[in-house]
């Protein structure tokens, strides 16, 4: 019995002396600066209790710093108690595993509780006069703060408290004021370029790559780099965490971000996925958030690998045929889609939702066909496409149709989009719009510069909300419909080298327009003082003003 006895109170004094190890992590590189700062919100030797929040995109090293944080200075603590992987642990043992956890590690000794409330309520009792250096690693839940650290009063004086999560606003939620964002790493100068290029700072992809060709001549690394995509899989798979927690809609955002809007403006994509009811400002801000996102001067930017993650997720919709994907953005896959006409059925193309061509691309021959069964197109954005016959069909439920070229002189004669928001069709070959009036009241674009069979305009009376008419180099126009002076919302129209009057004059007579560009060799048109007729002001101010000779 004494035995024994010795025996426990050796294993207690240890497990104190000795917490348990952790990975090494004296090979980490570009950990100083990320050190000097988390030292800065840790204040060594103040007697407050602080919380500190690491947060930032997985795969970035928010772990890796945790552990530093630790190793470092878990001895001028009385306990030290880390909780990794919080979010998969609550997943699988429910988050009384973790409560247990935290007080076993206190007591030494496995504690029973029952329900979340009990298990706070010990938590605070056993910390409340202790020093504790306690580390939540991945917090994805507000419950997970909540019920393991729920306030500076559970902790004794001098105790630390420090969350990594992908969440900043779980932070701010919790009242962390603390707050230490992780970003991308770009000082590895150790590695090829080619290979920081496609890690682009996350250390978790200069991990999985670094074992790759460590140890490998340097002659062997150009075969090896064609094939850094097929090895990824891990850092992929870590990176996909982030995208699983969003809802549906804000999963459609980040998809669309990654196949089409990577690198544009802000505003017209919100505008955009706002047409298509995704609610796209708050979803931005949420994968923002969840650092699957960043905005740099009013552009949307996401990380080369996360926009590759994006990419992946829409290819395993269906591997084997692209026509039944919700995305086609690379062109042979697009190609095969719209030459091909394969995909037959129900699902069939009727899964595509959003299709863009490179608009530096080849020729694309494509069968018109094909698209009389996109019934869930939204987003249409194609550059030299030409037709192999008339096109009989367009979805009506595009938001934003761009066509550069458009190869045929009408549109389908159903065709009814009216929830379009842009028209951009420059260089196309098109004669005239449809007869009679469509309601398309969220019509806010028309760009068809350079059509150069275009003889006239549709019935404006339809699109109450049209702010932009640029009908540039359109040499054949003869007639713009006078129902343009009806709209109150135009603020700009261009009708630069078109060669005829139109009936332009008269038909915006008095009427506020933000900017008009002149037709340059129209003779019947000169551009005159503020005395004469026909004014054209903005908000009560003249801002041009034309007459007839």
């Amino acid at each position: 019995y004494e035995t024994l006895l010795i025996k426990d109170i050796i294993d207690v004094i240890w497990k104190r002396l000795h917490p348990t190890s952790f990975t090494s992590v004296e090979n980490s590189v570009g950990l100083d600066s990320s050190m000097n700062s988390i030292d800065l919100l840790l204040g060594a030797g103040v007697d407050d209790v602080r919380f500190i929040g690491i947060w930032g995109m997985g795969g970035i090293g928010k772990t890796t710093i945790a552990r530093v944080v630790r190793e470092r200075i878990s001895p001028e603590f009385e306990f030290s108690i880390f909780l990794e992987n919080v979010k998969d642990n609550v997943q699988k043992r429910g988050l009384i595993s973790q409560q247990r956890e935290i007080l076993s590690r206190i007591s030494m000794k496995t504690i029973d509780i029952f329900d979340v409330h009990e298990g706070s309520t010990m938590i605070r009792r056993l910390l409340h006069h202790k020093k504790v250096l306690l580390i939540l690693d991945d917090v994805t839940d507000s419950d997970h703060l909540d019920y393991l650290a729920g306030k500076q009063e559970w902790f004794g004086s001098g105790s630390r408290v420090l969350i990594t999560t992908r969440n900043e606003h779980l932070l701010i939620e919790h009242g962390v004021k603390r707050r230490f964002h992780t970003t991308l790493k770009k000082n590895y100068i150790e590695l090829s370029s080619c290979v920081v290029s496609y890690a682009d700072g996350l250390p978790l992809a200069l991990k999985v790559l670094g074992s790759f060709l460590r140890e490998r001549h340097v002659s062997a690394w150009n075969s090896a780099l064609g094939k850094l995509r097929g090895i990824c899989n891990i850092v992929l798979g870590t990176l996909q965490i982030n995208y699983d927690d969003p809802d549906d809609k804000e999963k459609k955002i980040f998809l669309d971000i990654a196949c089409f809007f990577n690198r544009e403006k802000e505003d017209r994509v919100i505008e955009i996925l706002d047409s298509c009811g995704f609610c796209a400002g708050i979803g931005i801000d949420v994968l923002i958030e969840k650092s699957l996102l960043t905005n740099s001067y009013v552009t949307l930017w996401m990380h080369q690998l996360v926009q590759e993650m994006g990419c992946e997720i829409v290819n395993r919709e269906c591997l084997d045929e692209p026509g039944n994907r919700s995305r086609l953005w690379r062109h042979e896959e697009t190609k095969h889609v719209l030459s091909k006409n394969t995909v037959r059925g129900l699902l069939g193309t009727d899964a595509v939702e959003s299709i863009t061509t490179d608009k530096t691309g080849p020729v694309l021959h494509a069968n018109a066909k094909c698209f009389s069964r996109m019934k869930k197109l939204r987003l249409l954005n194609l550059a030299n496409v030409n037709l192999s016959n008339d096109l009989e069909y367009l979805s009506d439920n595009l938001r934003s149709l761009e066509w550069a070229g458009y190869p045929s002189k009408y549109f389908p004669s159903h065709f009814n989009p009216e929830n379009l928001l842009e028209l951009n069709m420059c260089h196309s070959h098109i004669e005239s719009f449809w007869t009679g009036v469509k309601l398309l009241y969220n019509l806010k674009i028309i760009k068809l510069s350079h059509s150069l069979n275009l003889v006239n305009t549709p019935d404006f009376r339809g699109f109450p909300n049209l702010e932009y008419l640029i009908l540039e180099g359109c040499i054949r126009l003869y007639k713009v419909d006078p129902s343009l002076g009806m709209l109150e919302r135009i603020t700009q129209i261009n009708l630069k080298d078109c060669k005829k009057d139109c009936g332009l004059t008269n038909t915006l007579k008095n009427h506020s327009v933000h900017m008009l560009k002149r037709y340059e060799n129209a003779p019947s048109i000169k551009v005159l003082s503020h005395n004469y007729i026909s004014k054209l002001c903005i908000r009560n101010y003249i801002c041009l003003v034309l007459s007839h000779e």
